[in-house]
């Protein structure tokens, strides 16, 4: 199949032209011919390699291998589609249905016009045989379906309603009508399948009907219909993905679902990942004081109901305390700032990345002069962000902070405790602390730029504590390694 070309030996092998000319021989004796359409079907569509072909989505014709008789893919199975027979997709029914490749969804187009009686695919249907956990890919019927739809109603509605009634259809007839359908009478259908088949999972209705609205295959007016529709028989899941999917693509929430999206944002917290449900968190932040406040109970409820919380960063009310520090800083300090639920979260070390990212104007607005906030602030904040090994940025909070200290030198103190903290490391555990001494110099740098010179003796003092620990690590290390060599020094 396109040898020469594949191997890329057109060009070397021209000074070899018997090569050449045997190497085209096989080429164009092993290709399907171009009316053979069931070789076609089986060669390239049904091929795992058939993303490898020309294709008019390419920008440079080079990146695809070239197809004996058609300028490209496109131009193929436009071929196959022209010259389908009822012969041919018997016989490769079963394949169609399980092809995940995407143009079988333009050859399924085909079948409404190569079928007179949409019973006779049907009874082909039917004539499959049984397979207990079949693999069926939606983009056949898809293909099927979407001009049924638009052509011939009472064949559309014949075929799903076999379909949904057979198990092995269960999983990807839901898919099938909520991507082709685009009226109201449409999912009006879909709404009487959800009452009629229970055990049916139809939650994929929830994204395809907001991706329809963002590419305005349906109007906003429709949308809401559907979504009304779901919210009264109860579908949740339906009505929760819908809502999330449409907060991520248009930063926004309607106010009339504001309500229902604040009843289900627990479900997601337990069930999907953080970036599924974040523009909804962020949106709610900010929208109203109500909808901050109820993003606050929401994340006390999920903080009581955790068992244990092995990290903040592993854990989705982690991100979204993170959210809310960042977006509504003063108001999220308002809420943590003595709240005894926090007391065993603040022991994490994630929680000093992030306070790190709280608004400091913000902060230093909520501080005030009280002294008790600054305590708070510099045992559970950390002040600088690690750019390399050897680098430091210092954030601008820490020098305002010290000046309102009325112990400065203990809260220096406080900011370098956490450089005596060994978690894991590679290697030797004094090597990693030797690398943390450039923290000192870095420090008193900063501190010498913002007038505070007083403070350097505290962080002099520190490093020289600090070079004793290494020295104990050091010896620590030098007892372990004799341990295990066997010798008595």
């Amino acid at each position: 199949m396109a040898v020469t070309q594949n191997l890329g030996w057109s060009q070397e092998l021209k000074d070899v032209p018997i090569i050449l000319d045997e190497l085209q021989a096989i080429e164009g004796y092993l290709e399907p011919k171009k009316y053979d359409i069931q070789s076609l079907i089986t060669t390239y569509i049904f091929s795992s390699d058939s993303h490898l072909f020309r294709s008019n989505v390419h920008h440079n014709d080079e990146l695809g291998l070239s197809l004996s008789g058609f300028a490209n893919i496109e131009d193929l199975v436009e071929f196959i589609r022209q010259n389908l027979s009822i012969e041919i997709v018997r016989e490769n029914l079963n394949e169609f249905l399980t092809s995940s490749n995407h143009y079988v969804r333009n050859i399924g187009n085909s079948v409404a016009s190569t079928y007179s009686n949409i019973d006779d695919f049907i009874s082909d249907l039917q004539a499959i045989p049984y397979a207990e956990q079949p693999l069926y890919n939606r983009f056949f019927l898809s293909g099927v379906s979407k001009v049924l739809i638009e052509t011939d109603w009472i064949s559309y509605t014949k075929l799903i309603n076999y379909l949904i009634s057979v198990p092995s259809f269960h999983i990807i007839t839901p898919r099938v009508m909520a991507e082709v359908s685009t009226k109201k009478e449409h999912f009006e259908f879909i709404i009487d399948k959800i009452t009629q088949y229970s055990e049916v999972d139809f939650d994929y209705l929830g994204d395809q009907l907001a991706f329809q609205k963002l590419h305005q295959y349906i109007t906003p007016e429709l949308f809401e219909f559907v979504l009304d529709e779901m919210i009264r028989l109860n579908e949740d899941n339906i009505v929760l993905e819908a809502l999330l999917f449409d907060s991520r693509q248009n930063k926004i929430i309607a106010d009339k679902y504001i309500d229902k999206i604040l009843e289900l944002l627990p479900k997601a917290l337990n069930s999907k990942v953080y970036y599924d449900y974040s523009h909804a968190i962020r949106f709610l932040l900010s929208h109203s004081e109500a909808t901050r406040e109820s993003i606050f109970i929401i994340v006390e409820e999920a903080i009581r109901d955790m068992d244990y919380l092995i990290s903040l960063s592993s854990s989705p009310v982690g991100r979204v305390i993170e959210d809310m520090v960042e977006g509504s800083t003063r108001e999220s300090l308002n809420f943590i700032y003595g709240n005894d639920l926090f007391t065993h979260v603040f022991n994490f070390r994630e929680f000093r990345e992030i306070f790190s990212k709280a608004d400091e104007a913000e902060v230093l607005k909520w501080i005030g002069d009280d002294q008790e906030k600054i305590d708070f602030w510099f045992a559970n904040s950390r002040f600088y962000k690690n750019n390399n090994e050897e680098s430091i940025e210092w954030s601008d909070i820490l020098h305002k902070l010290l000046s309102k200290s009325s112990d400065s030198q203990n809260h220096l103190s406080v900011i370098m405790a956490p450089l005596f903290e060994m978690y894991s490391c590679s290697g030797r555990p004094s090597r990693a602390l030797s690398k943390r001494l450039f923290f000192f110099e870095s420090l008193k740098e900063y501190l010498i730029e913002h007038d505070k010179v007083n403070l350097l003796p505290t962080v002099e003092h520190k490093k020289l504590e600090f070079q004793r620990f290494i020295e104990q690590a050091q010896q620590e290390e030098a007892e372990d390694l004799r341990e295990q060599q066997g010798f008595e020094w």
